[in-house]
């Protein structure tokens, strides 16, 4: 929550010491590299966030019916492994679905949310839903018709 609610101050650059000086420094060429390492420090920083398992994630399946990898018991993911829950339904058997929502679209930019899912994504949960044998339980039929 509190990287939600702070990533606009979290992924913004933070103003470079050698805007703040003014023209003296940019006569000596140095705020031009300043302004690309605070653009690196922003990118490290989404790129951090990314590569270490920290996204809190759900371990059972919220749905009946529903494509779920039991094995994967962690309940946190890399950014990378996790789709957002709107997405429960296209993703369920081959990503980690997160356990919360993400409202800041920079953050979810940085996750790679505001992309589809994937084809091999949908692929694997269609396959995953055509393997289920409960078509003829009524309470299939009613959970597949809200999906």
């Amino acid at each position: 929550r509190y990287v939600d609610t702070h990533a606009a101050t979290l992924l913004a650059p933070r103003p470079t010491r050698g805007k703040q000086r003014g023209s003296l420094m940019s006569m000596f060429g140095q705020s031009d590299a300043t302004a690309r390492e605070a653009d690196m420090e922003v990118s490290t920083f989404g790129d951090e966030l990314s590569s270490i398992s920290w996204l809190p994630v759900l371990v059972d399946p919220p749905e009946s019916y529903l494509p779920w990898d039991a094995s994967q018991t962690s309940v946190v993911a890399r950014s990378d492994a996790v789709r957002p829950l709107g997405d429960l339904w296209l993703a369920s058997s081959s990503s980690r679905i997160l356990d919360g929502q993400v409202q800041d679209q920079s953050l979810t930019r940085v996750f790679g949310w505001h992309k589809p899912v994937n084809l091999y994504a949908l692929v694997t949960q269609l396959g995953a839903l055509g393997a289920l044998d409960s078509s003829s339980e009524m309470s299939y039929r009613q959970t597949m018709a809200l999906a």
